[in-house]
């Protein structure tokens, strides 16, 4: 930011999901004006922890991480403009949406925003999808019913109809497009159409009513054909994932995550970086190299 940009990365689900909300939403919260629920859900940590000596290697490599919770990223070369980069959890919960002060500064000091999509609008999502109908959706006969067990068929069928989609889009629908209906929480979805953003529509609602440039690193069209260009054996094993957890996507994550976006822990917070070495290159400064983040 200050003289510089904003970069904020997604999930391609994530992102994704959230352009079918961009689509969806505006119909909901006319037809219904559903009140923005408080969302919150389960911790999963302590089921890591009892899983033994590999809930054990995954925490530790995790703690090993350096700067591995630090969420703001300075990036500047010497005698240049700073920029930085955000690291966001896609989520409308006010304890991800409300800023840190840090966050504000850099915001407000920045001349251009760069998201991931820039352009999440329903028409946008409306156009790629149309492009992209090959892609979505099976055109040669086959169905997402002769892929699935009856099983996993219903639970599907169950969780894409909380969005709306009714069961004769779900045969036809191609199973990347199936997990990303699935990809967010009911309770999210209600926010959302109760007119709650997430935090990347949020701060690029702040940076236009700024009047600063939002500029986009992919389309709605690259992040859908990256996820339609993924093996169809591999979208059946990512569905299959999704649905053995269809039970838990309902409710909100785990309440630290707020508490590491708030800067709450040790290392969080914003962390240097500064070009160095090679042009171009650019050498990190962390807590177990001397500086301070």
């Amino acid at each position: 930011m200050g003289s510089g940009r904003v970069g904020l990365g997604l999930g391609r689900f994530a992102a994704a999901a959230t352009m079918l909300l961009a689509l969806q939403a505006p119909l909901v919260a006319q037809a219904q004006a559903p009140a923005a629920p408080q969302c919150r859900g389960n911790d999963l940590l302590p089921e890591v922890a009892a899983i033994g000596e590999a809930g054990a290697r995954i925490d530790e490599a995790a703690r090993a991480i350096a700067n591995g919770e630090a969420m703001l990223w300075r990036v500047a070369r010497p005698g240049g403009p700073a920029s930085h980069l955000l690291g966001t959890l896609h989520l409308s919960d006010e304890r991800v949406t409300r800023l840190p002060p840090t966050v504000s500064r850099a915001l407000e000091g920045s001349r251009r925003l760069v998201l991931e999509v820039a352009d999440l609008s329903p028409q946008a999502l409306g156009t790629a999808l149309a492009r992209l109908r090959e892609k979505a959706m099976f055109v040669d006969g086959r169905s997402i019913s002769t892929m699935l067990t009856p099983a996993e068929l219903a639970a599907a069928g169950d969780a894409v109809a909380k969005v709306g989609v009714p069961p004769e889009l779900l045969a036809v629908a191609r199973p990347w497009l199936v997990t990303m209906m699935m990809a967010l929480t009911e309770c999210e979805r209600t926010r959302v159409a109760a007119g709650q953003l997430p935090l990347d529509l949020s701060l690029a609602s702040k940076a236009r009513d700024r009047g600063m440039p939002v500029a986009g690193l992919e389309t709605i069209e690259d992040q859908l054909s990256a996820m339609a260009a993924v093996p169809e054996a591999d979208q059946l094993t990512m569905l299959r994932a999704t649905l053995k957890l269809a039970d838990r996507v309902r409710t909100w994550p785990r309440p630290c995550c707020a508490g590491i976006w708030r800067g709450r822990s040790p290392r969080s917070g914003l962390c240097r970086w500064r070009c160095g070495g090679r042009p171009g290159s650019i050498r990190r400064h962390s807590p177990r190299s001397g500086a301070s983040c």
